[in-house]
């Protein structure tokens, strides 16, 4: 995301159009995407956050209790539409290959859609996976289920298979967020390589 959008319209610079709702909600998303940066910046302060969306700390507690509250609205709103992303691609493709494909297409562009708030859900919260990676686990085992029917992989050391495939994943995908939110070039044919992958350890 453009740095600059971040910040609140100069006073008087209002779309007067917009309700006030319309412009509570404009600036509570500003507030949360500089909330996704100043993590990835590695300054989790509400005093930073106020410097990145340039508005005062007040207008940060009209919405939030503290950093930690709006960092876990990030990472929900983040792990929420990534669910919903992956939802969509197993019903998408019933092929077992072209499925995980979709899957791992779905992963990486859920991503890319908002890169510093996908890396606050791939910290870790003291479990073995990150939010994001059981989010993404979960799939993948009702992938692996489904692919086990049609004799693609075979179900000796289901868990701890998935765990290693589902830490990859993770692995690689900070890649790609990082490259992201930095502005840096796409990795390229990231899904195929991800899929790839997997397939090569789940087999």
């Amino acid at each position: 995301m453009d740095g600059s959008s971040l910040l609140a319209p100069a006073r008087g610079r209002y779309d007067r159009r917009s309700t006030p709702e319309e412009r509570l909600r404009a600036q509570r998303s500003r507030l949360m995407h500089a909330v996704a940066r100043a993590f990835v910046e590695r300054e989790p302060s509400v005093s930073r956050v106020a410097a990145l969306a340039r508005v005062g700390r007040a207008s940060f507690y009209e919405f939030f209790d503290d950093f930690e509250h709006a960092l876990a609205i990030v990472r929900s709103l983040s792990v929420d539409a990534l669910e919903r992303g992956l939802e969509a691609a197993l019903i998408r493709e019933r092929a077992p290959v072209a499925a995980l494909r979709s899957l791992t297409q779905a992963f990486l562009e859920s991503l890319q859609r908002w890169p510093e708030a996908a890396l606050v859900a791939l910290a870790s919260d003291g479990g073995e996976t990150s939010p994001l990676g059981r989010s993404f686990e979960r799939a993948l085992r009702s992938w692996a289920v489904s692919s086990q029917s049609a004799g693609l992989i075979t179900p000796q050391g289901d868990s701890e298979r998935l765990l290693l495939a589902t830490g990859a994943a993770e692995a690689f995908a900070r890649r790609v967020a990082l490259r992201a939110a930095a502005g840096g070039p796409e990795v390229v044919d990231a899904a195929k390589q991800l899929a790839d992958a997997l397939l090569r350890l789940l087999r």
